[in-house]
């Protein structure tokens, strides 16, 4: 098909293009990882894969492995360090073509084209992406990688290394948030007492310890974020302090061996608890929506309801700006009527881009149809290994392009708008919403 725009025919294919070049000329804000430190992967401290071409497929494409069918006794020797690279590659292969065309897949084939300059992955050029692997991993490669090949401005990190908050060796690159999970509504008696250096002999003693979570890291953190909804249903409910400290007393007498159903009522005044702590310090409060990472767990009647829960925090905390993550996929639709609806929420398409590539770009479309441009945000690799970032960024960036360029070509955008939403979208919301200059003192 072919556009008329102010007087130029331009395809819809050379659209994109050109809209991609506007793209690649504006800085990238991350919302969203979860990156070790440089430090930590030059000792190979808390690294999920050896540094050869196992790493590629370590993290959400070893879920499409198994999906397809490998056995989880291969996809162990995948990562382990005493596994020869060659072997890795046989146990590799025969699976690769089965999921190199989903959005994990893409990821992959885009990370090698573009750190390690190859177009997918074969039996005749493995061990040069495999070499290319070892060689990347020098003093520096972390901000090459987000810097200089990703043109990230910064990266907003939930440290899964910690449990509550990691001191960052890269204060004007990384962004850290405050992880209230395990003090709030996962509640974890032994990260409790250690942010008070004391047993937690009391319900008031629960309190204290996301007291001193924020009191500590409050004005050191971007954001709050919660991301419990792998174990439970998100639908915190409000309880009085009497019902909570019951609990958490019956908890105590059980030595903590009941069913983590039995504690909800102490978990969620907590988390509700945990919310105005974030209100008091003006920080936003993330929330993992949606599809579950990993594989053959999880539940998607709890998903179903996501949207719903979502809808009552927004109505329950109208002072906080709630950030909920990955667009709730696979149930988009209520995310858009959610954020059309509640001036505190807001969406973030972090991990999206590469769990379903099409869907996403079908969400954004009509997303920006819907809800007012500044209620998005655009990316976050949501990966612990930095070379996987590249990949999952030109992801989103052709989808995007995809995206904008439909609703040119449908007529609900005009040309003339594209630089300026695009900037909003990649960057510019979210140093609306973050108080990110104050942390990068910019």
């Amino acid at each position: 098909m072919i556009l008329t725009i102010k007087h130029i025919s331009i395809s819809q294919g050379q659209m994109k293009k050109e809209i991609l070049k506007i793209i690649n000329q504006i800085p990238i804000a991350d919302t969203h990882e979860h990156l070790l430190e440089e430090k930590d992967r030059l000792t190979g401290k808390n690294v999920p894969a050896s540094n050869d071409i196992g790493l590629l497929f370590c993290q959400y494409v070893d879920a499409d492995l198994i999906a397809a069918g490998m056995a989880s006794g291969d996809l162990k020797k995948i990562t382990d360090p005493k596994i020869d690279p060659e072997q890795k590659w046989k146990i590799i292969r025969p699976w690769w073509q089965k999921i190199r065309f989903t959005g994990y897949g893409r990821m992959v084939r885009e990370t090698v084209r573009i750190l390690y300059g190859e177009e997918d992955l074969t039996d005749s050029n493995w061990k040069s992406v495999n070499d290319g692997i070892k060689s990347t991993l020098k003093p520096g490669f972390t901000r090459n990688i987000l810097k200089d090949v990703c043109r990230i401005d910064h990266c907003q990190i939930n440290a899964l290394d910690e449990p509550v908050f990691r001191e960052t060796e890269f204060p004007d690159l990384f962004l850290m948030d405050l992880c209230d999970t395990f003090i709030s509504s996962d509640f974890e008696l032994k990260i409790a007492a250690n942010l008070l250096d004391d047993e937690i002999k009391s319900f008031s003693d629960c309190l204290a310890a996301i007291d001193r979570a924020y009191e500590l890291y409050g004005k050191k953190a971007i954001a709050v974020k919660n991301q419990t909804a792998y174990r439970r249903k998100i639908d915190y409910e409000q309880w009085t302090p009497q019902q909570a400290e019951k609990t958490f007393n019956f908890s105590a007498e059980e030595e903590w061996k009941m069913p983590r159903e039995t504690r909800k009522p102490l978990e969620d005044y907590l988390f509700h608890y945990s919310v105005n702590k974030a209100a008091e310090y003006g920080l936003p409060y993330k929330m993992h929506t949606g599809f579950l990472a990993g594989h053959s767990e999880m539940r998607l009647h709890h998903l179903r309801h996501n949207a719903g829960d979502m809808s009552e925090l927004c109505r329950l905390h109208p002072d906080v700006n709630f950030v909920f993550m990955h667009a709730n996929y696979p149930h988009q639709d209520e995310t858009i009527a959610l954020a059309k609806h509640y001036p505190n929420a807001y969406i973030d398409m972090c991990w999206s881009w590469m769990i379903n590539p099409a869907a996403s770009v079908r969400f954004l479309k009509e997303f920006l149809m819907a809800v007012p441009v500044n209620k998005i945000f655009m990316f976050g690799g949501d990966v612990s290994l930095v070379e996987l970032v590249p990949g999952h960024l030109e992801l989103a960036e052709l989808g995007i392009a995809q995206a904008i360029s439909e609703l040119v070509q449908e007529g609900w955008l005009q040309i003339g708008d594209v630089g300026g939403i695009l900037e909003r979208l990649l960057w510019q919301n979210v140093y609306d919403l973050f108080d990110v200059k104050r942390l990068l003192k910019r």
